[in-house]
């Protein structure tokens, strides 16, 4: 067990425990460390963690977790608590999930631009007794600089193609029928036994299948009803027989997330509200929600195609997609996961993605006063101590946000300056303020006649004096 003052520079965190153990697997092989357990201080969940290096030869801290069940409730309940424990500065999300069989292959990838769950709205009787599903959904995007790292990031190709893939159950079917329509196999059991378990490991469901009415292909005997029904399989839509792809591909796009696993091809319902929605899971609308509190973590939700949602839906592809989505994420971290690209600071990574919160390469606004310093490339963002002060300096009135006067107090070193700056940069106290920020200096011992020259505006309405009044009241000696 480590302490509880440890912190990670990156959490990967899965839906399912089989997930975890495929990327516990892809790191501890190809980085060669091994992991160690570990317990949350907060929830006493528990967790895997190591030292990896990066590209750079960099030392980058892992911490694995897996939720308690699935679902997009537990996702959020299970998630938030790790950011907030191990402030990480980069997070991922990796497993399975289903594709649209007309846009993506068992295998893909699915690099999630956004997330949403389809299935909240209200649900409507029509005139004529029809169910009318009217859709609402939010969607919850992903940092622009990572999708943009993204659409050209390769790196995890050389290492997927090393990788054993297995044949689908579309693969396995047309081989089979295509073996039978050969004169020296018209039976099934004329075909070899070891010939069978290495072409088509699932022959014997897939036999089932195929003896099933009213569209059966074979007969209780196992051979072909009617040899011309196989031949027309090659003037289809799809090559018959049917090869799976040699290499998975990987796609940028939307992906839905529902409330209960789905077996009936529900694409035509999902892409309603999302169009370009191509796959569907269970966590990642939660996984990009919960983030959206933690504007500074930078993060990726990547899966692999495991089924198509439909009747057909099996475990065959689980594991490989679990493993190629594990790839890419370590190949991804490896890459990008730098002092240079993600810098830390005390440890800690600060980014900001939100209009109202202050980000390192904020430039100095024009209504700020020249003694206002730029925000440092290492300014660590303190959330809750920002919203704090935030909210003591605005209160909503009906037209527009007022003022009250609000005071710093802690030891030296604490980073009140820093905050105080942070707050001037931030844009709704800009727009608050229109007519300017001034900053002063006042010091140990404070000289009303020296600092009424620096400001302009408290010169000519004598309201430098009450304010420095005020601060001493609130502070004495203490500034």
């Amino acid at each position: 067990m480590i302490s509880n003052e440890h912190y990670f520079d990156v959490c990967i965190v899965c839906a399912l425990a089989e997930e975890a153990q495929a990327v516990l697997e892809v790191i501890s092989r190809r980085c060669r460390v091994k992991f160690k357990k570990g317990f949350s201080a907060r929830h006493n969940s528990e967790y895997r963690y190591t030292t990896i290096r990066n590209n750079m030869g960099e030392p980058v801290t892992i911490h694995i977790s897996w939720l308690p069940d699935k679902g997009s409730l537990e996702t959020a309940l299970h998630f938030k608590p790790i950011l907030e424990e191990f402030r990480p500065r980069f997070v991922a999300m990796t497993g399975i999930c289903a594709g649209d069989k007309r846009k993506v292959k068992l295998g893909d990838l699915v690099i999630a631009d956004r997330a949403f769950l389809f299935d909240t709205g209200k649900i409507m009787t029509a005139e004529d007794g029809r169910q009318v599903y009217l859709h609402n959904v939010k969607t919850y995007n992903a940092d622009p600089s990572i999708l943009q790292a993204a659409r050209l990031f390769d790196e995890w190709r050389p290492f997927v193609a090393k990788l054993k893939r297995p044949a689908s159950l579309h693969q396995q079917r047309d081989w089979l029928l295509n073996k039978l329509l050969e004169e020296a196999t018209p039976q099934v059991e004329q075909i070899p036994l070891e010939e069978r378990e290495k072409q088509a490991p699932h022959w014997r469901s897939i036999v089932q299948k195929l003896q099933e009415e009213p569209d059966a292909y074979l007969t209780a005997e196992w051979v072909l009803k009617d040899t011309s029904k196989v031949h027309q399989l090659r003037y289809g839509k799809e090559i018959f027989p049917f090869k799976d792809p040699q290499r998975p591909e990987s796609y940028i796009a939307p992906m839905a997330s529902s409330n209960a696993v789905r077996s009936d091809n529900p694409f035509k319902e999902v892409q309603l509200p999302i169009r370009e929605a191509v796959a569907i899971d269970m966590e990642g609308a939660a996984f990009y929600r919960t983030l959206e509190e933690f504007p500074y973590v930078r993060s990726l939700l990547v899966k692999g195609v495991c089924d198509y949602a439909n009747k057909d839906k099996d475990d065959t592809y689980h594991h490989y997609a679990s493993v190629v989505s594990a790839v890419y994420a370590l190949c991804f971290i490896q890459e990008y996961v730098t002092e240079e690209r993600m810098p830390t600071s005390q440890g800690r990574l600060a980014f900001s993605r939100g209009s109202s919160s202050p980000s390192a390469t904020t430039g100095r606004s024009r209504h700020a006063s020249p003694l206002i310093e730029n925000l440092s490339d290492n300014y660590v963002y303190r959330v809750h101590e920002f919203k704090a002060l935030k909210a003591s300096i605005l209160r909503k009135g009906q037209q527009r946000l007022t003022a009250i006067t609000s005071s710093l107090k802690g030891a030296g070193g604490y980073g009140k300056t820093t905050l105080a700056q942070a707050l001037c940069h931030d844009s709704e106290i800009i727009a608050a303020f229109p007519d300017g920020i001034e900053w002063i200096t006042l010091g140990e011992a404070p000289n009303t006649s020296d600092l009424v020259g620096e400001v302009p505006l408290a010169k000519a309405e004598g309201l430098l004096q009450p304010l420095l009044e005020r601060v001493q009241e609130g502070f004495g000696s203490r500034w």
